[in-house]
């Protein structure tokens, strides 16, 4: 039987829409928390709002990585023999970690 692969990486990875259609890649989206709200980028908030909220209410959004929920809750209904997770080692990711 043949490995699955899922590929998935966060939402601020640049591979565009051909490659990310192409491979089925899964983004997950940064949390932005501006002010007391907390939205899911791209999803729940648009460039154009977090301008605004810059322009009219001086406030800088703040951003997250996903959670260990949203991770579970995308991998969990996939079959057991499908995941193993291999970390990322870009240094700019919330998952890295130094050798």
């Amino acid at each position: 039987m043949k490995n699955k692969v899922i590929l998935c990486a966060d939402g601020v990875c640049d591979i565009g829409e051909e490659l990310q259609k192409k491979y089925d890649v899964h983004f997950f989206n940064f949390h932005i928390q501006i002010g007391d709200e907390s939205f899911i980028d791209g999803v729940e908030v648009s460039p154009d709002d977090l301008y605004a909220a810059w322009r009219e209410r001086g406030l800088l959004p703040k951003t997250a990585a996903i959670t260990p929920e949203d991770f579970r809750d995308y991998f969990s209904p996939r079959p057991q023999s499908w995941c193993r997770c291999n970390e990322a080692k870009h240094r700019q990711s919330p998952c890295f970690r130094p050798n």
